[in-house]
């Protein structure tokens, strides 16, 4: 592995890492109260795209897969303001 494959995996880890506190903290309240959902719905938008531009133009998943992780992470987040 290189080191610029390496640092990818690494990013894309970190992404995840990142929201994780966050989303806990919305499984363990049962509730999102506070957070704003057009906050998360615009920035859902905008790494969806993002994701499927790196997606649609055949880069290496650690280009975009930071993007593909905080979409579904996001997406766990708008799923639960909406309830």
């Amino acid at each position: 592995m290189s080191g610029s494959q390496g640092l990818g995996i690494g990013i894309v880890a970190g992404s995840f890492l990142v929201k994780l506190p966050q989303i806990a903290n919305v499984v363990t309240a049962k509730s999102a109260q506070g957070l704003n959902p057009t906050s998360f719905e615009i920035e859902t938008f905008c790494v969806t795209v993002a994701a499927t531009y790196g997606f649609a133009h055949r880069l290496s998943f650690s280009a975009f897969g930071e993007s593909v992780v905080r979409c579904l992470l996001f997406c766990s987040v708008c799923d639960t303001l909406t309830c």
